[in-house]
């Protein structure tokens, strides 16, 4: 039999031959990610072959897949917003979803994200700072911050944007060898006389020093409405009482997180979606006047920035405020200065919602039969709780626990303090535990029924 002879293969078809089933295995690699050339797809469960389609969490980061399964990278219209996805490195890191915050894009930028990922638009809050962001709707230029120009807010102020994007407030800017003057709340001065004692005139350009007169009548029609701070409420004069109803969280804050039906959830949404249930049933009784806060807010930033923004005696005025009085007509001011806000004096009640969360070694995602409950917060200093215990009675006859005593005194909550010091009754509600799933079981179930019980124990006590 005539042997058979087998050439060597030269070393450099080995190494060929070799990188080739090297490519070959990593389109099957076991974490779910496969390549082949230049596309990238996801396969959720191992050994399987179905692809991962649209927006996808992996390991704790947002991707987009096409209908074909592939990854996308680069500025993508989702939903009418644009999002980033990155256009550049290894497997896993490439298309990562940017998120909740400014971020460079290929050395342009910043741009503002939220914690969906879409691009910001418009006014804007990220941490302690306003920015304002393109609302153009061009991908590349959505959501670019703008700066050194001005901007009109879709609530009617005129703001200006500094060299570093964030919103000018209580200062004056040179633009063009001219100056303007910018108050508490971003808006221009017009027309007016400037706290240092400047006029402007109808186009926000400062003129000259205004005099003696002047400064008093300006100073006199900003405040003479509370020279002498008057009593909270509408109740005693009206036989009304009017109530205020804020949704706590929101502006670039989502709150404490939970789980329900397998995804995350936000306090922000609840928080709202409580709060709105509430006001409706404080409507539709007719016998107290409701508002709700702007949704779109957070009433604990709104505060804290207004009041930061103020400096009495080298401090600021809100570290200054310790719910004793003293300084409650300078807060009111202040807070009448920012435009988002209503006329808190005109309040007999003020009722925050929230939810509350555990430490780590208390979350009870999956359940275990048995809800931690609600609570109200309020200053230490206030006297009369009658209606912030009467709110959590109500919701105890429902069947939700009470976790720990009914109220809770705190001097350190700022909202609490702050209308503690202008004489307004304030509660903030701890609705349940968001992190537990009893609670939000229970709250699923019985929303409604909290509302009306929330909103009678309100009437009960003013109606």
């Amino acid at each position: 039999m005539k042997r058979v002879r087998f050439r060597r293969l030269p070393a450099a078809a080995m190494l060929v031959l070799l990188l080739t089933f090297l490519m070959a295995f990593s389109a099957f690699a076991a974490d779910g990610w496969h390549r082949k050339g230049s596309r990238i797809w996801y396969t959720p469960v191992s050994g399987e072959s179905v692809r991962a389609i649209g927006l996808t969490q992996i390991n704790g980061h947002t991707y987009y897949f096409n209908k074909s399964g592939y990854l996308r990278t680069g500025w993508i219209r989702i939903h009418g917003k644009y999002h980033y996805f990155r256009t550049t490195g290894k497997t896993g890191v490439r298309g990562r979803m940017y998120t909740a915050g400014l971020r460079k894009v290929l050395r342009t930028g910043p741009y503002g994200f939220s914690a969906d990922g879409s691009v910001m638009s418009g006014l804007c809050q990220v941490g302690d700072s306003w920015y304002y962001f393109s609302t153009s709707r061009k991908a590349g230029v959505s959501g670019l911050m703008l700066k050194r120009t001005f901007a009109n807010t879709s609530d009617g102020r005129h703001i200006y944007l500094l060299k570093n994007g964030k919103m000018a407030v209580n200062r004056w800017v040179k633009y063009k060898k001219k100056y303007y003057f910018f108050g508490a709340d971003g808006n221009m001065y017009r027309s007016t006389v400037t706290p240092d004692g400047w006029k402007v005139n109808a186009r926000g350009i400062r003129t000259k020093r205004a005099s003696a007169a002047e400064v008093a009548g300006a100073a006199g029609s900003a405040s003479a409405s509370v020279s002498n701070l008057r009593k909270a409420g509408t109740k005693a004069s009206t036989g009304k009482a009017s109530i205020l109803i804020i949704c706590g969280h929101g502006q670039g804050d989502s709150g404490a997180l939970g789980k329900w039906g397998g995804s995350w959830i936000q306090e922000q949404a609840y928080t709202r979606d409580f709060g709105s249930r509430i006001y409706r049933s404080l409507a539709a009784t007719g016998r107290v006047n409701v508002d709700m806060l702007d949704t779109s807010l957070d009433g604990y930033t709104q505060v804290k920035n207004t009041l930061n923004a103020v400096i009495v005696s080298g401090k600021t005025l809100q570290s200054r405020i310790e719910g004793k009085g003293t300084y409650g007509a300078q807060a009111y001011n202040a807070l009448r200065s920012n435009g988002r806000l209503p006329d808190l004096l005109q309040y007999d009640y003020v009722l925050e919602v929230h939810f509350d969360a555990s430490a780590a070694s208390g979350k009870d995602y999956n359940g275990n039969g048995e809800m931690k409950g609600t609570f109200m917060y309020v200053n230490s200093r206030k006297s009369a709780t009658s209606i912030d215990s009467s709110i959590i009675g109500a919701l105890n006859g429902l069947g939700l626990p009470i976790c720990g005593p009914a109220v809770w005194r705190s001097s350190g909550l700022l909202n609490a303090r702050v209308f503690q010091e202008m004489g307004i009754s304030y509660g903030l509600i701890e609705t349940c535990f968001i992190d537990d799933r009893d609670d939000m079981t229970f709250y699923h179930q019985r929303c409604d029924d909290m509302a009306q019980a929330v909103s009678q124990a309100i009437v009960n006590q003013f109606g």
